[in-house]
């Protein structure tokens, strides 16, 4: 035998919040006694004998369906269904009509008017405790939506708070340290040795290093709150961009920078471009010491899929250690021979994942790095 969906419903919703409870607006005591009856294994039922005493039953039990006769003295199911409308917590409650008309033009108002099904009496059991499965277990589906949006929304205003916190209240002492370190080296240089003066020059060195620190925790909060945008993307002129702004920046440096023509994505330009900028910013840094510096942005075929990559000849890393590229802080070489906040590569990683994508890195000590990363096809954008 074939178990309908409401003998199957034991998902772990119903099992967190207890069995649905189901009103029964229904004028016939027998039909409503029947009812409860075909649903008391899987559902709470409770009863009501016309429109006025389920609108107050409903609001008062909150039920997560209710069935409806169409036809009961004082108020009908359809009037009953238009009070219930009027009211935002039953925007989401589904409503079965019960009707002893088999006319499709009256199904058709009914659902028009705000019901999500129609059952022609007489009706099996079996019938009525699938359409009610159904419907139940779509409800608090949506439910759990809800809430976990709700929760969602909640902590990224308490991530938000923190950014505030941190942009404003961290700084100000660290502007106090910078500001009065150096004034005490500006005026009272002569009276200090040379470890004076280096103790002064380390606290300042600190602060700028907690700045910095500062400033990767807020991109990178602000890349997990951002709304990601959808538009096609020419990732050659982007990267060629932050190669020339690169090179503005220190002229003295000779970097043989290869862009490939034709890299073409789907997504946000603002974030995709600082995903280039901590790439490219990274293979720019760690070939700081290599003779011949060249660094390559362009795609390959990996595994049936196009990857995009930013190459390097620089100092490379140990592959055992890749995982630990995109974690925040953690860094795989001394900040005094190549410094950084740690936080720019997992920005990038945050980034592409927000894009349903993915990153991973290759390298090998002294002989250069690869970062790899994957986005959706267009289609594959445009279709979700």
């Amino acid at each position: 035998m074939i178990e309908s969906p409401a003998e199957t419903f034991s998902s772990q919703s119903v099992r967190s919040k207890g069995k649905p409870l189901v009103l029964v607006v229904e004028g016939n005591p027998q039909m409503n006694r029947s009812i409860c009856e075909a649903l008391g294994h899987e559902f709470r039922t409770e009863i009501a004998f016309d429109g006025c005493d389920g609108l107050r039953k409903a609001i008062e039990l909150q039920p997560d369906l209710i069935l409806a006769d169409l036809m009961m003295p004082q108020q009908s199911g359809a009037e009953l269904v238009r009070d219930l409308r009027e009211h935002v917590q039953f925007s989401h409650v589904p409503i079965i009509f019960l009707t002893a008309k088999a006319d499709g033009e009256l199904r058709v108002q009914l659902l028009r008017e705000g019901a999500h099904d129609c059952l022609t009496k007489p009706f099996s059991a079996e019938e009525l405790r699938a359409r009610v499965g159904n419907l139940v277990t779509l409800k608090r589906a949506r439910d759990d939506l809800r809430e976990a949006k709700a929760a969602a929304e909640s902590a990224n205003q308490e991530l938000r708070a923190f950014g505030y916190s941190v942009s404003h209240d961290l700084r100000a002492p660290l502007r106090g340290m910078a500001g009065f370190s150096q004034a005490l080296l500006d005026d009272y240089s002569d009276q200090l040795d040379g470890q004076g003066r280096d103790y002064l020059q380390r606290i300042q060195a600190a602060a700028s290093r907690m700045n910095e620190i500062i400033d990767g925790l807020l991109q990178l909060s602000r890349v997990s709150l951002a709304e990601v945008g959808r538009e096609c993307i020419d990732l050659s002129q982007l990267a060629q961009s932050v190669v020339e702004e690169l090179g503005r920046r220190e002229p003295e440096r000779r970097v043989e920078a290869i862009v490939a023509g034709d890299l073409v994505t789907y997504g946000d330009v603002p974030l995709l471009r600082l995903v280039l900028q901590n790439l490219i910013g990274n293979a720019w840094k760690f070939t700081r010491r290599t003779e011949g510096a060249r660094i390559e942005i362009g795609s390959a075929e990996r595994d049936g899929r196009t990857a995009f990559f930013v190459r390097d000849n620089g100092v490379g890393f140990d592959t055992r250690y890749a995982d630990k590229l995109f974690t925040p802080f953690q860094r795989l070489h001394r900040a005094d021979e190549f410094p950084g906040s740690g936080i720019g590569l997992a920005t990038a990683h945050r980034i592409i994942v927000r894009h349903a994508g993915r990153a991973w890195a290759e390298g090998v000590p002294g002989a250069g790095a690869t970062f790899w990363f994957e986005l959706p096809s267009i289609a594959q954008a445009r279709a979700a």
